[in-house]
């Protein structure tokens, strides 16, 4: 009897290799050589996985996801700023209920200004009141100004 080297358990070698079996069945041999073979070439294995969901999850290709990106000038579609400025990659968004695929956004866009408001006629009525103002304004001396790189 010996013991598996990755479940534990306990099992009878077979009569052909007795002494160099260490685990019980193939499939303990199978995840092994996975997990090996993942340690040594991990970022391919990241980047295959992060492929594979998009192609699971959107339906796109690699082809496509690179079509849509360059359309959109590797820029967020709604704040117009470059991937470069993003730690992480542009998001595909996506409309949850009909499936179909608008654009990409930067993670900001996506969750916080998409995210919590979907309904479309909420966003014509923040652009009217945005555009509409009131027509007074703040002392130049109270206001906060940050200077930003143009676009």
């Amino acid at each position: 009897m010996k013991i598996c080297k990755e479940c534990g358990t306990s099992f009878i070698p077979s009569k052909y290799n007795k002494t160099s079996q260490i685990y019980c069945s193939k499939k303990c041999n199978d995840v092994v050589s996975s997990r090996v073979w993942i340690e040594k070439n991990r970022k391919l294995a990241l980047e295959r996985g992060v492929w594979t969901r998009i192609k699971r999850v959107y339906g796109l290709t690699k082809e496509q996801y690179y079509e849509i990106k360059e359309a959109q000038g590797s820029c967020c579609a709604i704040c117009l700023r470059h991937e470069s400025e993003f730690k992480k990659r542009l998001n595909i968004d996506h409309d949850h209920q009909t499936g179909e695929l608008r654009g990409m956004l930067c993670g900001f866009c996506n969750r916080y200004f998409l995210g919590r408001h979907r309904d479309p006629e909420k966003f014509r009525r923040a652009a009217t009141y945005l555009e509409k103002g009131l027509g007074l304004f703040v002392p130049e001396k109270y206001r906060m100004i940050k200077k930003r790189k143009c676009k």
